[in-house]
């Protein structure tokens, strides 16, 4: 009698054991290559307006943003460079410093919990104004790079993205954009964009 505990296993000869490697092979090599090949279709999220008078599809609304004309050191070159940014990236949006209905300008509050906020009015499906604000309080003890990241942020609300998770600029907070190593708009930002505009 042997001992219940014992498990005994029957190995399949070479042959079975050659056409089960190949189809575990093809069946890994499939899941891999779905995994990567996938694309993420609607994983932005979208405020619900957007500008008008910009094209429907294809390339580029034109988008006045007018800077206030006092900033704390600092905040107005972030602001700038992450327009630049929009601009730079494949984004079917171009942020012109003009005369507009989307301004930005920074404040200094201590009694608030945000660096960086968005408001906004819309009418129908479309944006009335939107004002763009940094908060020194906290953006004056940033690096260059994530201040940038909070005004690109703040910029992709204004065009009408919503925050989404993830490594992406539309994260709600700024220190998953900084351990991202995030200041500007990625895929997933720029397709959001590229679906409104």
């Amino acid at each position: 009698m042997g001992n219940p505990s014992v498990i005994h296993f029957q190995f399949a000869g070479r042959t079975t054991l050659r056409r089960a490697g190949r189809l575990i092979f093809m069946a890994l090599t499939f899941a891999i290559l779905t995994m990567f090949s996938a694309t993420s279709a609607l994983a932005y999220n979208l405020e619900g307006p957007k500008w008008s008078g910009t094209p429907s599809s294809g390339c580029c609304a034109h988008i006045g943003v007018q800077y206030s004309t006092a900033w704390f050191t600092g905040d107005q070159s972030a602001m700038d460079a992450a327009v630049s940014a929009w601009n730079g990236s494949p984004a079917n949006v171009l942020l012109e410093k003009r005369s507009g209905a989307l301004t930005v300008d920074d404040t200094y509050d201590s009694g608030v919990g945000w660096d960086g906020i968005t408001y906004y009015g819309w009418s129908g499906s479309h944006f009335t104004y939107a004002h763009v604000y940094l908060n020194y309080y906290y953006t004056g003890g940033y690096p260059a790079s994530v201040v940038k990241g909070v005004a690109a942020h703040e910029l992709g609300h204004a065009i009408g993205l919503a925050h989404n998770g993830g490594c992406v600029l539309m994260t709600p907070n700024t220190p998953t954009r900084r351990s991202c190593g995030i200041s500007g708009p990625v895929g997933d930002d720029v397709n959001g964009v590229n679906r409104l505009y």
